[in-house]
């Protein structure tokens, strides 16, 4: 038998629950081997120590215990309640409605934006109704360093002005 084999059955053999055949296998093996004899030892003083040792019992043992595993068995309740609440309240949810209040603010946003206008641009805009010849107003410099919305936009309102003039329906 291998040191590993006898290894295992060293508590049956202290406690004498090992058959004859492999009773005599082992104390063969200890008598050959120094590391399986020095674990006996060990397993030998351990148990003769463990006999010394005495128990001695509370008179509230058992309610100390009882109060024990109730405050326990409460917690891994309380526990298991915490883990089912979560598994069972979706996540998504405010990070849904969040989403949702941000694409509200833009679009409000949105329908409240008015593009501001350079200075220059406004001084077109006004006194445009004074220019008579839609060539000249299309011919400017500044035109180009304006915004294209409101080249549109001037464009725009020279057609309806061009339009009211010649009594064009629109």
């Amino acid at each position: 038998m291998n040191c590993k084999k006898v290894r295992k059955n060293l508590v049956a053999y202290l406690d004498n629950e090992l058959a004859n055949d492999v009773r005599e296998t082992v104390e063969t093996h200890l008598l050959d081997c120094p590391h399986c004899q020095a674990e006996l030892s060990i397993l030998k003083n351990t148990w003769s120590l463990m006999d010394e040792y005495v128990i001695t019992e509370t008179p509230d043992f058992e309610q100390q215990l009882q109060g024990r595993l109730r405050t326990a068995r409460t917690q891994i309740i309380k526990r298991e309640d915490v883990r089912q609440h979560r598994r069972s309240f979706p996540y998504w949810i405010p990070l849904a409605t969040a989403a949702v209040a941000v694409l509200i603010g833009l679009f409000l946003a949105m329908i409240n934006y008015e593009p501001t206008r350079k200075p220059e641009e406004e001084n077109i805009i006004v006194n445009l109704h004074f220019l008579e010849n839609y060539e000249v107003v299309r011919n400017l410099d500044i035109l180009e360093a304006i915004e294209p919305e409101t080249v549109d936009y001037l464009n725009d309102i020279i057609e309806l002005d061009e339009n009211n003039q010649s009594g064009t329906p629109q």
